[in-house]
């Protein structure tokens, strides 16, 4: 996964954030070591990950956590 890639939640709750559903989606804004920085599309009262995304919307997640937003190829 990289900055920019479009994830959603792989998992029903995480520790973290209890704001954070499965299915949620976001795109990634930072990583360090191995760990990602997401910044969900709707408030989840999370916070704006050193002002690098919008305050309540972001939250540090392990990969195990995530999914990349794999696009369909249209007309196939």
């Amino acid at each position: 996964m990289n900055v920019g890639d479009r994830v959603y939640m792989s998992c029903s709750s995480v520790r973290q954030n209890e704001n954070i559903r499965y299915g949620d989606m976001g795109t990634i804004i930072h990583e360090r070591k191995g760990v990602y920085l997401v910044e969900f599309d709707k408030d989840i009262k999370g916070h704006d990950g050193s002002n690098r995304g919008q305050d309540g919307h972001c939250c540090w997640l392990s990969r195990n956590k995530i999914r990349r937003v794999v696009k369909s190829k249209k007309g196939v």
